[in-house]
């Protein structure tokens, strides 16, 4: 890396004539401002891989209670079913019990009169 920087260095003076001296303490530096940078980018890069475990975790729960609730759907489909035809079963003898019940009733009226 510091060879890097002085052949930029040279090639400053030769084309800007311009020039540029690196020292020990200044690759240091670069090199603490370069392992600081690492660092950082390493805890953004860990704090982004948690939230899409947390994310893929809440993913994969929400799926298995959804195939809980399919399941327990379709049970209460059933039972909805049979419900509903003892309701017409049911419908049937009550319609059946009112016709009677009003024949016995005309035949009481007319019995009284």
């Amino acid at each position: 890396m510091h060879r890097s920087v002085s052949n930029y260095s040279h090639k400053m003076i030769l084309e800007m004539r311009r020039y540029n001296y690196v020292t020990p303490t200044n690759y240091l530096e670069l090199v603490t401002g370069y392992i600081k940078l690492l660092e950082e980018k390493r805890k953004e890069l860990s704090e982004q891989a948690n939230k899409l475990r947390n994310g893929l975790s809440k993913i994969d729960d929400t799926r298995n209670k959804v195939e809980v609730m399919s399941i327990e759907l379709e049970e209460a489909k059933v039972k909805v079913a049979e419900f509903q035809k003892q309701c017409e079963e049911y419908l049937v003898i009550i319609v059946q019990q009112k016709r009677e019940a009003d024949e016995q009733q005309k035949v009481g009226l007319v019995q009284r009169r």
